[in-house]
């Protein structure tokens, strides 16, 4: 199995694609993984290098078309990053205006 290294991060394998992009089509990543933290990022990305794995990474979804086909890979879903990241810089800004 892939990334045997990860514990306590959630790699599914055969993920539908399908609901994680607003049109709501295309097929299955071999992996996927949506981590929480920047710190899991970066475990999951040296585990895919080291397995020599592609990566693909999903942002929102909003701007993206999933092939019907599998896609033999490692797909990182940043949105709950991203989530994180523009609430960190919206308290910066916060207290930066008074």
């Amino acid at each position: 199995m892939l990334l045997t290294s990860l514990q306590n991060i959630n790699i599914i394998e055969n993920k539908n694609l399908r609901d994680l992009c607003t049109l709501g089509v295309g097929g299955n990543a071999k992996y996927f993984a949506a981590p929480e933290s920047v710190s899991d990022l970066v475990k999951i990305l040296l585990a895919a290098k080291n397995e020599n794995l592609p990566v693909y990474v999903l942002g929102g979804g909003s701007n993206i078309i999933f092939p019907d086909k599998l896609i033999n890979g490692l797909v990182i879903n940043i949105s709950a990053l991203i989530c994180k990241f523009n609430c960190v810089i919206n308290q910066v800004i916060n207290c930066l205006c008074w």
